[in-house]
This record gives C-alpha cells, sequence and structure tokens, in this order.
C-alpha cells in the first residue's frame, strides 16, 4: 500500500494524511467486542474513517450492566476519528523496554492503534472489561 501512496503522490493525487497513514497500515478494518463477564456489551470497529463503538443487543436487553460512562446514550452508535480514551489507555507506552522488544519481535507497526490494542488490549487495570477481536 505504501507504493500505491507513492505512485499517487508522484502522479500529483491529492491523498490527505490519514489516507497516507491507513495506507501504510493496509488498509485494515478491526473488530472488537467489548465484554464484561459473559455480557457482549458493546463492539468497537476500527474503519477507514475512524473509530465505531455502538452496545450490542444483549446489551440493551438487560438492566444489570450500567452503560459504560464515556458512551452514556444505549441507542446511539458513537463514532470518531481517533480512538477514544477509554479504549486508548489499554496500549501500553511504547517506550517501555518490553513493549519495545514485543513489537519488534512479532513486526507490530508501533503507530497502528487497531493493531497494538489487538495485542496489548484484552484486559486493562483501569477497568474490569474485557476486549476480544472479533474473529
Amino acid at each position: 500500500m505504501k507504493a500505491v501512496y507513492k505512485c499517487l503522490q508522484r502522479l500529483g493525487g491529492a491523498v490527505r494524511g490519514d489516507d497516507a497513514q491507513r495506507a501504510s497500515h493496509g488498509n485494515v478494518e478491526r473488530t472488537f467486542g467489548v465484554w464484561y463477564g459473559d455480557l457482549q456489551v458493546g463492539v468497537l470497529k476500527e474503519a477507514l474513517d475512524g473509530w465505531r463503538f455502538s452496545y450490542s443487543e444483549d446489551f440493551l436487553k438487560q438492566d444489570r450492566v450500567r452503560v459504560i460512562a464515556d458512551f452514556p446514550q444505549k441507542e446511539k452508535s458513537y463514532a470518531m476519528k481517533d480512538l477514544w480514551p477509554f479504549f486508548a489507555s489499554r496500549i501500553p507506552s511504547l517506550e517501555q523496554p518490553k513493549v519495545q522488544k514485543q513489537i519488534e519481535r512479532e513486526n507490530i507497526d508501533s503507530g497502528d492503534k487497531g493493531a497494538l490494542l489487538e495485542r496489548f488490549g484484552k484486559h486493562s487495570i483501569a477497568n474490569s472489561y474485557t476486549l476480544a477481536p472479533a474473529r
């Protein structure tokens, strides 16, 4: 994809910065399930134009687990260009030597938040939700 981006640049095609970043990440779209115990709370999706979060049907039907503070309206589908802090906090500091070694060993693009979330984001000390890549 980087080659496609460079070719477009040479031909004078306008490519936004986000498109360039996405091209370097291979146009990957990822979907994560957000879980609280055995209840799927919602779905987080990474798409070409940013991130989306919505609550699951099972979550909407129950009343035992409260909404996530960053997403107060159950019926709303949320969209944001960058990853919400609620999820971004699951990615460890890239300055940690142990994290740097894992990224290098597993050939993870350190600029790809979706890949970092997939690798490091399952659990967080900040909350009791689990994030699991959808297969």
